[in-house]
């Protein structure tokens, strides 16, 4: 992969895309090869989403770079961001598709390294009995 198309995909996102793709075959956008996004006119600014398969959007959120909340608290700071306000904007960007038609599902990276197989299960099994 280039640089380019991993600018916005940790190494551990990416992984967490292959064994999904190896189980379902090449999923319609990823940030990895085809991103899929919304415009967000509260913020006025482009949203790209992680994983785009049908209907259903699919953010794979690192602990620290999305404030998570088992492991911070809504007051802790992240880069001069409070936690609480990296959820609200996390949240906007879901509604953004959920107002669309679309389903949504958020990993943890957190619960991915916690059990990889297991994570990757419960994903395809919502995407494909929700």
């Amino acid at each position: 992969l280039s640089r380019h198309q991993t600018r916005y995909t940790s190494l551990l996102e990416q992984e967490f895309i292959k064994m999904l793709e190896q189980r379902l075959g090449p999923l319609d956008h990823t940030t990895i090869n085809k991103p899929f996004g919304k415009w967000n006119n509260q913020d006025n600014n482009y949203v790209v989403y992680d994983v785009k398969h049908g209907d259903c959007i699919i953010e794979f959120n690192g602990d620290y770079w999305h404030a998570n909340p088992a492991i911070y608290q809504a007051d802790d700071l992240i880069r001069g961001t409070k936690a609480a306000q990296i959820w609200t904007k996390d949240r906007i960007k879901l509604s953004l598709v959920e107002q669309a038609g679309f389903r949504t599902k958020v990993v943890w990276e957190k619960d991915y390294l916690t059990d990889k197989v297991k994570t990757v299960e419960e994903v395809i099994e919502w995407m494909l009995n929700t």
